[in-house]
């Protein structure tokens, strides 16, 4: 259970909602307070290119309906997301309305859970993407 002192909440929301939000959010697993708590974050792996953009567009229409937008970084199948408030700074309830809907998306465009070598598309591990492009990726050696 995360308490108020775990989070950076943005200014004029109801603390005990996003307090209450954010915990179920944490607690099931798959998102994690950004430094500071000032927002949530979590990675999406899909099964295909074509399912992860189709989910992005279900994602980036929600955004224009409720006027907020993500932080986000696509490779292939994989998406990451990072939602936050930045005026004024904070976590707010469109940021865990936003994380809940994505959770929904997710669910409704077949999403596979990642391996934990997956879960960063920028500056973490690589992950080759395998047959993507209709051949499989060699590495100079032969490897």
């Amino acid at each position: 259970m995360l308490g108020r002192s775990d989070l950076a909440i943005s200014k004029g929301s109801d603390e005990q909602d996003i307090v209450r939000a954010a915990t179920e959010l944490v607690d099931n697993g798959k998102w994690h307070l950004t430094e500071g708590g000032v927002g949530l974050e979590r990675p999406f792996k899909f099964k295909t290119f074509k399912a992860t953009w189709a989910f992005m567009n279900d994602v980036a229409e929600e955004c224009q309906r409720q006027k907020h937008h993500p932080e986000w970084a696509n490779v292939y199948s994989r998406t990451e997301i990072r939602w936050t408030t930045h005026s004024p700074k904070g976590m707010s309830a469109k940021d865990t309305h936003m994380a809940r809907f994505c959770d929904e998306a997710a669910q409704r465009h077949g999403e596979q859970y990642p391996k934990q070598a997956e879960t960063k598309t920028e500056g973490g591990p690589v992950v080759e993407a395998g047959d993507c492009c209709g051949h499989t990726h060699t590495k100079p050696d032969g490897g």
